[in-house]
């Protein structure tokens, strides 16, 4: 594979099992099926889908897209799209167009691989250009602290939530009532006076102490 820079989205892996963090903790996580989206670059530093303050050196990783089944085409960027239709419109008729059109809007600017409207993007020379694949992703493992065991991971797949290694199942509703219980509480005094506001910032869930809400939002978002 051509080298090049990696881009946010990119799935990558680690080029060995134990890899040091910026601020040079080392987690032994990254083995050949741990793999990860990119969720925001910084000159050489990295930060993965799912945490929220740890960052890595891009240099510790590599693309792995080779194995990944692409499952459709999004738009790398707006401004292409009405070109795009441009090209689609000369073959559909308008009523299906438009349908396609409506899918572009709505799905993200995604469409399937073995779309008609992907074959005539590639004979146009575009699909390439305009478009970048969009990976089937089977499962996501999301990174969870706590005070008192550190990181600690739980696994979606297929929609549904399990805590490793024992990969118990994680109800959503569960894990919505978690979140909920973050939410900011007002202790009434008699005299009417609250010297300051009280919010909860951590939650012992099972043995794991001081969880954060914004790891079980990151969780949330991915459950159907």
């Amino acid at each position: 594979m051509e080298k090049r820079e990696f881009k946010v989205g990119d799935i990558v892996i680690g080029k060995q099992q134990n890899i040091k963090a910026v601020f040079r903790t080392v987690y032994p996580i990254f083995t050949p099926s741990h793999e990860r989206a990119i969720a925001e670059i910084k000159e050489d530093k990295i930060r993965l889908q799912g945490d929220t303050d740890l960052w890595f050196y891009a240099k510790d990783f590599k693309l792995e897209t080779m194995e990944k089944e692409i499952i459709g085409y999004k738009l790398i960027k707006p401004k292409y799209r009405h070109a795009a239709e441009a090209i689609v419109s000369q073959y559909e008729p308008y009523y299906d167009f438009k349908k396609w059109d409506l899918n572009l809007e709505k799905d993200g600017d995604m469409f399937t691989k073995d779309s008609e409207q992907s074959k005539w993007l590639k004979e146009a020379g575009v699909l390439d250009l305009w478009f970048e694949p969009v990976y089937k992703q089977e499962k996501q493992t999301i990174q969870m602290y706590s005070s008192n065991k550190g990181m600690f991971e739980i696994e979606v797949v297929d929609g549904k939530a399990y805590y490793r290694p024992e990969y118990k199942e994680l109800p959503k509703e569960w894990i919505r009532d978690i979140i909920n219980s973050y939410d900011d509480i007002l202790i009434q005094q008699r005299n009417g006076v609250n010297p300051y506001n009280v919010k909860i910032a951590g939650l012992h869930i099972g043995c794991m102490k001081d969880t954060r809400k914004e790891d079980w939002e990151n969780v949330y978002k991915l459950l159907k």
